[in-house]
């Protein structure tokens, strides 16, 4: 077996060509207003009377025109129906750089009004925030996506900084963390 090693140089020149190759593709839409929401029902019904609502997924990704999409529908780069096409996921992101912070949760059984909401924080220092309101509150057995297009500033150096997301519906609530590098 073939044994790759990296030499203190190598690994860091690696992570910038990545990071300014991913700055290159990414696309301009990075409005700080309302998200990209989608949803797409599922059959899943408790076998008993329970309330269940609560996140499956957050992701931090550089902004790509097109993504997120559905797969299975018209210009989604995924055809396969009940599928969710991402751009790849950031570990290390670069100040300035236009991400597109997309949360999903699911609803198994809750009706009523939802809303998600986020905020970054590099320790005790926030970077961004962001909310929607679902309009039509949500409703049992479908999954929600909500991504937010946004431009990562910060006038520190560096950090770990941590996306915390916020699902409120009705008086149940559920969080979510991604943490991810800044430079």
């Amino acid at each position: 077996m073939r044994k790759i090693q990296f030499s203190t140089f190598s690994l860091p020149v690696l992570v910038a060509t990545l990071a300014i190759s991913a700055l290159v593709v990414a696309q301009d839409n990075s409005q700080n207003g309302a998200p990209t929401v989608f949803s797409y029902g599922v059959s899943q019904t408790p076998p008993i009377k329970i309330t269940v609502i609560g996140f499956t997924n957050a992701n931090v990704a550089i902004q790509m025109k097109g993504f997120p999409c559905m797969g299975g529908t018209s210009g989604c780069a995924d055809q396969v129906p009940g599928t969710l096409a991402l751009s790849a996921p950031m570990a290390v992101v670069m100040n300035g750089s236009k991400l597109t912070y997309t949360f999903e949760f699911e609803d198994v059984s809750y009706t009523g009004a939802c809303s998600v909401s986020f905020i970054l924080m590099d320790g005790a220092t926030k970077l961004d925030s962001g909310n929607y309101t679902f309009p039509k509150g949500c409703m049992p057995n479908t999954v929600y996506f909500a991504a937010f297009n946004r431009t990562l500033k910060s006038k520190q150096k560096m950090g770990i900084p941590s996306l915390n997301g916020s699902l409120k519906a009705g008086t149940h609530k559920d969080t979510i963390t991604q943490k991810f590098c800044f430079m």
